[in-house]
């Protein structure tokens, strides 16, 4: 019902981007949900796939997941989605500019800048949210007034995710990279043809 209610609201508002977070988490137990929950998460599905295939209006969906290989068959399926995109472990520049976004809060510009340098080669292989974690604690450490050796120190102290479960991120790196589209890679540039929206 609820999702009947979220499609409905949809469809009233559009133009607009119907956005679904972590979607594994919402239908990751489908296949046993007769069992477990009377149905209730097979029907959602049910539902939502089948509107997908229907409506035509100016609904824009997107849908994140953490582990793409957790979705049902009907959701992986060619055409059930326009694109799929795989946000890869960021670049030495874009662990740069994650690092000096969240130095800024600290630093001015020019030292902020110049601090994220500092962070590039000690980061490799790790998230944004890592980044981020790293700033913070090295925040904490020396209340807010932060210094290149605070920085190095909470740096030692994170275990990256690529470290802790190395085989198994590497797996899904190759995995991604043969079947999904890099959205990593440069810019791509969509000329406006004016076609209305379609659904993915």
């Amino acid at each position: 019902q609820n999702v009947r209610k979220a499609l409905a609201i949809a469809e009233a508002i559009a133009p607009c981007v119907l956005w679904l977070d972590e979607i594994e988490k919402a239908i990751g137990g489908h296949a046993s949900s007769a069992a477990t929950d009377s149905g209730v998460t097979l029907g959602m599905v049910g539902t939502l796939l089948t509107w997908m295939q229907e409506f035509t209006g100016q609904v824009l969906v997107m849908a994140t997941c953490n582990d793409y290989q957790k979705l049902p068959a009907e959701f992986t399926r060619a055409g059930r989605f326009d694109e799929r995109f795989f946000v890869d472990l960021p670049s030495n520049d874009e662990r740069l500019e994650i690092a000096t976004i969240h130095l800024r809060r600290y630093l001015e510009k020019d030292q902020a800048e110049s601090f994220a340098q500092l962070l590039v080669p000690l980061t490799n292989r790790w998230t944004g949210a890592e980044i981020e974690q790293c700033v913070k604690s090295a925040a904490r450490r020396t209340r807010k007034h932060l210094t290149d050796g605070a920085l190095k120190e909470a740096a030692a102290s994170i275990r990256p995710l690529a470290q802790t479960k190395g085989p198994e991120i590497d797996a899904l790196r190759q995995w991604a990279h043969d079947t999904l589209r890099m959205a990593n890679a440069a810019p791509i540039m969509i000329p406006h043809s004016g076609r209305k929206l379609r659904h993915a």
